[in-house]
């Protein structure tokens, strides 16, 4: 399954509702669950040991702006 804009929207906002901008119940950071379930991360920038969501939702949709372009 590959990440867009509308995935990256509505997993954000299911972690933060569920998470806050922590880790989860399995101590996963928000970058290493996406990592877990898209198959198109490597056309992003790292985003697996950033331990904010905010940081790695804001970075991502960055990524997902320039690639568009």
């Amino acid at each position: 399954m590959e990440l867009t804009y509308t995935i990256l929207n509505t997993e954000y906002l299911n972690w933060s509702a569920e998470n806050g901008d922590g880790r989860n119940s399995i101590d996963l950071r928000f970058g290493q669950y996406l990592w877990s379930v898209y198959d198109n991360m490597l056309s992003f920038a790292d985003v697996f040991d950033i331990e904010s969501c905010e940081s790695v939702y804001s970075s991502l949709l960055k990524d997902l702006y320039k690639l568009e372009q």
